[in-house]
């Protein structure tokens, strides 16, 4: 929905739709854009255009719970970061030992999740918008942190009950833990990666459900999302090679969620693509025999972006 604002009321997270005034005195070349940062806020507060047009259906709006969800997602990140170090100190000692710090940084993303669900219940264009606002440098913790509020509004809109949003939340937050043992400059790369790379990085789904099932006490759906969330939906993906209903409803909704938020995310490699752009490939993608139609359509219409219908077709990437 479009709302007119004043440029004092403009807050990062917020989609711009369309600034008032004359072009010249716009601070940017885009007709729209996201505010992303505190630097693009001050351009527009410090500007000459006086008021603006924001789309709320790409955004948040005024008093939909930004504070609440800014504090949020920086606890998020907070959290994620200590699993994935845990992770990585567990990686080197399996299988002789595992430390009590894996174990303990799981047991404590707990209630991220449940802070994540209740956001996303009360406030989800806020969340939402605020999980795409990061660097590439953030990229490993910020991707999973997302991919948990797609899984929970996905979850919720597919009207699934409670225990199991949690458990997809849950999926979402962990389905990358593996990364812990890829190493960093391979994750960080500034280009697309070589083949003995793009080996490497595909052994994380299988490294992460080890190191979920040694922490132990995690529902069989969270491990298998971590597992699974790359399979493919014509049976062309990894590590299993599992297709169509073989795999979970749950990693094929992990699957989704993943591609959407790597392909709308900044990377080292590429700059983002806008939720439309991003839907438009990914229903190609879809056609291919990438994702669960049924699952994708209602991935649609739980962010209300742009209607399946409307897509057309694009080239698949290298991977999420």
């Amino acid at each position: 929905m479009l709302k007119k604002i004043t440029r004092e009321q403009a807050r990062i997270g917020m989609y711009v739709h369309q600034l008032c005034g004359s072009w010249y005195a716009h601070p940017f070349w885009q007709r729209a854009f996201l505010i992303r940062d505190a630097a693009m806020l001050a351009r527009i507060h410090g500007g000459e255009v006086k008021e603006m047009w924001i789309d709320t259906s790409k955004g948040i709006g005024i008093g939909d719970g930004h504070a609440e969800a800014v504090e949020l997602v920086a606890r998020s990140r907070a959290a994620v970061s200590r699993l994935f170090e845990a992770a990585s100190q567990a990686a080197a000692q399996l299988p002789d030992s595992l430390p009590s710090a894996l174990p303990d940084a799981v047991s404590s993303a707990l209630p991220v999740v449940e802070d994540i669900i209740g956001s996303i219940t009360h406030h989800p264009g806020a969340m939402l918008s605020l999980v795409r606002l990061r660097g590439s440098d953030d990229y490993t913790y910020m991707h999973s942190v997302a991919v948990c509020a797609l899984m929970v509004a996905l979850a919720k809109h597919m009207g699934m009950e409670a225990g199991a949003v949690r458990e997809c939340g849950l999926g979402g937050l962990l389905h990358d833990i593996g990364k812990a043992v890829v190493p960093s400059d391979i994750l960080n790369k500034p280009d697309r990666l070589s083949k003995a790379e793009f080996e490497a990085v595909k052994l994380h789904p299988v490294a992460g459900h080890a190191l979920l099932c040694a922490a132990g006490g995690l529902p069989a759906v969270v491990t298998d999302i971590c597992l699974h969330h790359h399979e493919r939906y014509d049976g062309q993906g990894y590590p299993s090679g599992q297709a169509g209903a073989a795999i979970s409803l749950e990693a094929r909704m992990g699957a989704v969620c993943d591609v959407y938020d790597a392909i709308t995310s900044h990377r080292p490699y590429k700059a983002p693509w806008s939720p439309p752009d991003a839907l438009r490939r990914m229903a190609d993608w879809t056609r291919d025999g990438h994702f669960d139609p049924a699952v994708f359509a209602a991935f649609v219409r739980c962010l209300g972006i742009t209607p399946a219908a409307h897509f057309t077709c694009a080239s698949e990437p290298q991977g999420a």
